[in-house]
C-alpha cells in the first residue's frame, strides 16, 4: 500500500527541483533587471486571435444548444458536458488573455501572489 507521506514528499521533490511553482534563485538571477517605468509589453496579437477563438466557441456552443433545445428538444448526456466544460473553458480563457503581455522579470513583487 502506498503511504500518503511519502507520495506527498515524492511529489514536492519533483515539483520542487523542476522549478514547479517555485522558481530557482538561479532562474530568477539570469532575468533581466526590472524595468517598472516603461516595461516591454508583448504584441496584442496572441490575445485577440485567442479572443475570436472563443467567440467563435461560443457561438457554436449557443448554436448548438439552440438546435438541440428548440429543434429536438433533447438534450443528451454530451451537451450536459459541454456544457460544465464551458466553465472552465471561459476562465482559463479569460486568465490567459488578461496574463499575456508583461513579461514575469518587469512585475513588481506585490503583483505576484505568494504560495
Amino acid at each position: 500500500m502506498i503511504d500518503a507521506a511519502d507520495l506527498l514528499h515524492e511529489t514536492n521533490v519533483l515539483v520542487n527541483r523542476a522549478g514547479g511553482i517555485h522558481v530557482p534563485p538561479e532562474v530568477i538571477a539570469s532575468w533581466p533587471t526590472p524595468n517598472h517605468i516603461s516595461p516591454e509589453e508583448r504584441t496584442w496579437g496572441a490575445p485577440v486571435a485567442l479572443s475570436i477563438l472563443l467567440v467563435v466557441t461560443l457561438l457554436v456552443y449557443v448554436a448548438r444548444m439552440w438546435a438541440r433545445l428548440t429543434m429536438t428538444k433533447n438534450a443528451g448526456v454530451d451537451d450536459v458536458l459541454i456544457s460544465i466544460s464551458m466553465i472552465p473553458l471561459i476562465g482559463l480563457s479569460i486568465s490567459t488573455i488578461l496574463g499575456m503581455g508583461i513579461c514575469i522579470s518587469h512585475l513588481v513583487t506585490t503583483n505576484i501572489f505568494k504560495a
